[in-house]
């Protein structure tokens, strides 16, 4: 049963979000980093997208995508074609240069990122569909980023 407690130590336990908590508390006393661990965790940082693409990969279930096609397309199509252009259009509204809608249109584009993965599995969600919207919104921005920033004349 998902109570608010429930949630809480979820949240609290969570590798992410108490990666967050740490690094504010870091910055909030403005301690200057250590050598030796600023280079740990940057290493650690480095390894942590090919991982979490690699546990995407591994608990990525085609079956799922052809039972749930049009789930996984529309949801996967949404993120990386709407919500670029929505981005760029409130860029655009906020009075944004060329630059900044450039930059709102491609963090728009960007494919699903695979920690969504990871979250939807450590949250009790539903990981092989997120696992499936990570695949194809990888796969599918490799062409659509590119075509936006085209069509919008911002590449």
């Amino acid at each position: 049963l998902r109570t608010p407690l429930w949630m809480a130590r979820t949240l609290l336990t969570n590798p992410i979000f108490a990666s967050c908590l740490i690094g504010l508390f870091f910055n909030a006393i403005r301690l200057p980093p250590v050598p030796f661990f600023d280079k740990s965790l940057q290493m650690l940082g480095q390894a942590a997208i090919p991982t979490g693409l690699i546990l995407a990969g591994a608990g990525l279930s085609f079956g799922y995508i052809y039972r749930k096609p049009l789930l996984v397309s529309s949801v996967s199509l949404f993120k990386i074609l709407v919500m670029p252009v929505l981005a760029w259009l409130i860029c655009k509204a906020c009075g944004g240069d060329q630059l900044a809608q450039g930059v709102a249109l491609a963090c728009g584009a960007a494919p699903c990122a695979a920690a969504a993965y990871v979250q939807a599995r450590h949250m009790g969600g539903d990981a092989p569909l997120m696992a499936g919207i990570v695949a194809m919104t990888t796969s599918l921005s490799a062409v659509t980023m590119p075509l936006l920033l085209f069509i919008f004349h911002l590449a």
